[in-house]
């Protein structure tokens, strides 16, 4: 399982139904600096400002009780302290137990951003 998702070039993560990180692939250590044992078992409370993490929280709940995906751009602030323009898929899946989980897909897109920017700033 991790070779599969450590060969995607997009940050991947695994959310359980309590919201703690159980599933990262390297792109996702690599987005944010951190190691994976840094990561695992713990909830987006342990690594942003209370009122992202609370946004986060919102949506992923919204995520896990509809079953509905959500898809969200969202600004943070990368390991180097540049600001990153992210895309963040979440759709929520179940094992055989019926337990739920959280798969997040989160697609860099600040160069797009930045261009689209540049191009605005032109006209």
């Amino acid at each position: 399982m991790e070779n599969i998702i450590n060969g995607s070039s997009c940050a991947i993560f695994v959310k359980d139904s309590n919201l703690k990180f159980i599933l990262i692939n390297d792109a996702f250590t690599k987005m944010t600096g951190l190691r994976e044992q840094d990561i695992l078992g713990k909830d987006d409370f342990d690594f942003f400002p209370p009122s992202k993490a609370e946004f986060f929280k919102v949506i992923d709940e919204e995520v896990l009780n509809s079953g509905n995906e959500n898809s969200n751009e969202e600004k943070l602030l990368d390991s180097n302290g540049e600001t990153l323009t992210l895309n963040t898929i979440k759709s929520r899946t179940q094992d055989e137990e019926g337990n739920f989980y959280i798969v997040g897909n989160i697609y860099d897109t600040t160069e797009k951003a930045k261009l689209i920017s540049e191009l605005k700033i032109s006209n």
